[in-house]
């Protein structure tokens, strides 16, 4: 198993990442996943009939081999470059894990898969910038859309987790939780009355919502689309009155 995701493992996963970029000139956001790849030598190619939304795999022609990702095409930009990213998380999932001092055959599949999301997270949404834009431009989930655009909200909302700051994530979807998490929290308690009314007004009116008091700020924003409503919470709290 992987040791405690610890902010050290983290750091170095931060780096690990930031190396792969670094390596193939991509150092500024957006990050385009199809450019990474075939910078790293894989070549990506459609399939509409792949059964996975992605996977890679290795064709041998004598001494040398040719990386190959294949992609189920997708309408959302977004999930395209998730899948791409996630399939290079894949491939670096045992380079990365040596990186932790963790022996690769302990890691089992559901912790190389959990591996590979963070990995594709930090190629997508570089660590160096993000954080610095996260500070720049007050937690704004629109204006790090705008610049991190290859990246969907919900990977650039649990990106915010990997910051500092001590903050709750929250992701509702059709007016029901599917996601709250804390980088602080082990186990984070319900809905706050100003989240509740913060996230009341964004669902309702389809718009930012942002309150604070002495002790909460909590931001909202709404994902809405046609038949489905998204609203994506940051909250930061003095943590002792929780």
């Amino acid at each position: 198993m992987l040791r405690e995701f610890t902010p050290l493992a983290a750091h170095r996963l931060d780096e690990f990442c930031q190396h792969q970029l670094e390596s193939t000139g991509l150092i500024f956001p957006p990050v385009d996943a199809f450019q990474l790849a075939a910078l790293l030598r894989f070549e990506v190619v459609f399939d509409v009939a792949h059964p996975q939304r992605a996977s890679c795999v290795t064709l041998r022609h004598g001494n040398g081999g040719q990386r190959l990702i294949v992609v189920r095409p997708e309408e959302r930009v977004e999930r395209l470059h998730w899948a791409v990213a996630h399939e290079l998380g894949e491939f670096f999932a045992a380079e990365a894990i040596r990186t932790l001092g963790t022996p690769v055959d302990d890691v089992e599949p559901p912790h190389r898969e959990w591996l590979a999301n963070q990995l594709a997270r930090r190629l997508l949404v570089p660590s160096r910038p993000f954080f610095v834009d996260l500070q720049r431009l007050d937690g704004d989930l629109i204006a790090l859309k705008n610049r991190f655009s290859t990246a969907s909200y919900e990977v650039l909302a649990r990106r915010m987790l990997d910051a500092t700051d001590p903050s709750v994530i929250t992701i509702m979807d059709q007016g029901r939780i599917t996601f709250r998490r804390s980088n602080v929290l082990e186990r984070v308690p319900g809905l706050t009355a100003m989240e509740k009314v913060v996230w009341l007004r964004a669902h309702q009116t389809g718009l930012h919502q942002r309150e604070e008091s002495e002790s909460e700020q909590v931001q909202a924003w709404a994902i809405h689309e046609p038949g489905w409503k998204r609203e994506i919470i940051r909250t930061t709290a003095a943590w002792m009155n929780w």
